[in-house]
């Protein structure tokens, strides 16, 4: 495969990283739970008793997706933790970072193949015609700029599928704020 094309390979697995760790387990998994996967292939750095503590609190959490209305909160934290646990073997994607400051989310983390270096992805999600809509602002794959043209192609993949994930849950507002992102919202009765 041609360089240019594991660079937009990357970034679309970060992108998806960044829709499933933020918004899409919640919506999409019957009965709002999460389940775990194996293990990341890098551990986390973070203290493992405060990570599973965190993805226990976003199990909970999700559980109120299937709320006739709900206002969910997660944090950095959580999210970091429930990435890391959740990637597997699988994943090129190692030591997930998943930040929050007021209207931006960040993903990082290090890719383990077949591109190494670490990745970082920003951008806005902002709830439209009662979906997530995530929009790509800036992204980089071991120092490496991505064009925006790519950007705006992964931003627009995304949010098709998004618009496509549990038809029953409308999103009305998701507010990123410093550290953490907040999500309300209904369900649509037939």
């Amino acid at each position: 495969m041609a360089r240019r094309q594991w660079l937009t390979l990357g970034i679309v697995l970060t992108g998806a990283l960044l829709t499933l760790s933020c918004i899409t387990p919640c919506l999409s998994i019957p009965g709002g739970r999460l389940s775990r996967g194996e293990p990341a292939a890098t551990a986390t750095p973070l203290n493992a008793t405060e990570c599973e503590a965190a993805i226990k609190r976003v199990d909970e959490k999700a559980m109120a997706f299937d709320n006739d209305t709900f206002t969910v909160e997660f944090t950095g934290l959580e999210l970091t933790c429930y990435a890391a646990q959740n990637l597997g073997p699988s994943a090129p994607l190692a030591s997930p970072k998943i930040t929050f400051q007021p209207g931006a989310v960040t993903v990082e983390g290090d890719l383990t193949g077949p591109i190494r270096g670490h990745v970082s992805v920003s951008g806005t999600i902002q709830a439209v015609a009662g979906k997530p809509q995530i929009t790509f602002e800036a992204a980089s794959i071991a120092g490496v700029l991505i064009p925006g043209g790519w950007l705006t192609s992964v931003s627009d993949s995304i949010s098709e599928m998004l618009l496509q994930s549990k038809a029953n849950v409308v999103i009305d507002t998701i507010d990123v704020q410093a550290g953490r992102i907040v999500i309300t919202g209904h369900q649509r009765h037939p």
